[in-house]
């Protein structure tokens, strides 16, 4: 392994000439749809677009003999998806073809699809948008069984102008709000509603409201923000000393230019683009008007999702950071579904600008191995890479140096900073930005001023890497050492029992068939590789 970019062929640009897509002229609610067409192109992407904007279905398939086809079913009774004029979009970065059908209301629900609502409550929507608000209460980035309190009546949404939607809480209402909810409420929603033209909504949380947030939720308050395209989820802990200061969180869609930009990266790395990339940006206002813009967050992960929509491979898509030069840096990411379809959360300690895309990668030497499942999934979700283009090399060791810098590419802290003093880390190493972020995040440590970036890693020593990765990221790491029936328990090492047991208990190292664990053996990059993903399950990092 080096510290090169994962290696996607670039797909052969072909003609539109020989590309068409067919849809009848019109379904009703409840029904299957049919979409196909011919194409010269291996495979074809496949997008509907709602009148309301928003992406319904996306897929790639295969074109078999010339052609391809694949079919959706239009939602009943979601007052998101209403009768009107939807939008296919199929083909291959700029080369699409596109084309309508109206659907329509089935003859029993007495025309129209009405606004089924759903949130408790409505803020006052000058835009006229007759779109339902988004989701605020049920949001995925809300860990089941947390206590909301939602502030979205206190809500008043500007109309939009250049795109863009201004919201204004009221002091009063929200602070009422907040003083009369739940005694033990930790996340305070603001959910905001679809507005006619906008592409991006920047909510403004005054400082009164922020400092009753953290005297009514305390340490662990945090506040949501809902948006019809993306969701923001701020520990108000992640501010440090600032958090009393009025809060602009703004979630915006990028525009056509850079969208079009970010999609012909993405096509040309072999992947392909699903719904629209999205920047957050987190800013303090003092009370002189000076504006901060708040990028890093302490080490402390801050979660935004995007809404993605129809359906998609999980085991294939992952969420990336987009840089200003249009690299693409994979972000830990997990996909939830609900009836409007599928949700990427993000976790990062830093904002930018994300997209979701969708990709396959496999190699040629981990055919019929026991790990090629994981290995192609890690591989695809941008977090492995091969020792070529075409192998993996499972059977062969990985060192300290190539472990740390998955562990850090797995975390979402690529593009962090961060100092080493070790003497055998040099800043001519390809592996020195990765060790001195690994070091300043506390996830590895040497032995006395030598970290031996070339050394074999053992599974032990992997197992203390995991422990402390899970604690970075907030997870709940087991204390109690369980009793271990390995076989081999007498041979762990003493400073390693602790992470084992925890590793054992959470699932993260398991022993082979013989009932040993080899906790002083050297680890493969196969080995590395599944238990580095069991970690990222855990943390919810990404999905099974």
């Amino acid at each position: 392994m080096t510290g090169a970019s994962a290696a996607y062929a670039a797909p052969v640009q072909q003609s539109v000439m020989d590309l068409s897509v067919q849809v009848p002229a019109s379904v009703v609610q409840g029904s299957s749809l049919v979409i196909s067409g011919v194409s010269t192109l291996s495979s074809v992407s496949i997008k509907v677009i709602g009148p309301n904007q928003l992406n319904l279905f996306f897929d790639v398939v295969d074109v078999v003999d010339g052609a391809y086809q694949d079919t959706i079913t239009i939602p009943a009774n979601d007052s998101k998806w209403p009768a009107g004029q939807y939008t296919v979009v199929a083909g291959q970065g700029t080369n699409v073809k596109t084309a309508s059908f109206n659907v329509t209301a089935p003859p029993s629900s007495g025309g129209g699809s009405g606004d089924g609502g759903g949130s408790t409550t409505t803020p006052s929507n000058p835009g006229g948008s007759t779109n339902p608000p988004a989701v605020g209460l049920n949001n995925p980035m809300l860990p089941a069984g947390t206590v909301v309190n939602d502030l979205s009546s206190a809500v008043t949404v500007q109309p939009a102008a250049a795109g863009l939607s201004q919201v204004v809480l009221d002091s009063k209402k929200a602070i009422a709000g907040i003083q009369s909810g739940k005694e033990n409420a930790k996340a305070f929603v603001i959910s905001i509603p679809e507005v006619k033209e906008s592409k991006a909504v920047a909510v403004s949380i005054p400082a009164d409201v922020s400092k009753a947030i953290v005297e009514k939720g305390g340490t662990e308050a945090s506040i949501l923000v809902a948006t019809p395209f993306g969701g923001y989820h701020l520990p108000l802990k992640a501010l440090g000393s600032s958090q009393l200061d009025t809060i602009v969180v703004t979630v915006s869609q990028v525009n056509d230019e850079k969208q079009n930009q970010i999609r012909e990266k993405t096509v040309g790395k072999g992947l392909a683009l699903l719904g629209s990339p999205t920047t957050f940006t987190v800013e303090l206002v003092k009370a002189d008007g000076t504006r901060q813009e708040i990028d890093n967050f302490n080490n402390i992960y801050v979660q935004r999702s995007i809404h993605i929509g129809g359906t998609i491979d999980t085991s294939q898509a992952v969420a990336v950071k987009v840089n200003e030069d249009g690299s693409l840096i994979p972000v830990p990411t997990y996909f939830t579904k609900d009836a409007t379809g599928f949700s990427a959360v993000i976790n990062r300690t830093s904002n930018s600008t994300y997209a979701v895309v969708s990709g396959t990668k496999s190699f040629a030497d981990i055919k019929g191995h026991w790990a090629e499942a994981n290995i192609s999934k890690m591989a695809s979700h941008l977090l492995v890479n091969g020792i070529t283009d075409t192998k993996f090399g499972p059977q062969l060791n990985i060192t300290r140096a190539e472990f740390t810098s998955l562990v850090v590419r797995a975390l979402g802290l690529s593009d962090s900073t961060g100092t080493t003093s070790f003497k055998d880390v040099k800043e001519t190493d390809w592996f020195y930005k990765e060790v001195g972020i690994a070091v300043s995040a506390g996830l590895i440590k040497g032995e006395g001023d030598q970290f031996k970036p070339g050394d074999r890693i053992t599974r032990e020593q992997m197992a203390a890497i995991f422990e402390r990765a899970l604690k970075f990221a907030g997870a709940s790491v087991p204390n109690s050492t369980t009793t271990l029936s390995f076989a081999d328990k007498n041979s762990i090492s003493a400073w390693a029992a602790p992470s084992i047991s925890a590793a054992v208990q959470l699932g993260i190292l398991k022993g082979d068939e013989r009932g040993l664990l080899h906790p002083g053996a050297p680890a493969t990059r196969a080995e590395g590789t599944v238990m580095l993903e069991r970690m990222l399950k855990v943390v919810k990092f990404i999905n099974e």
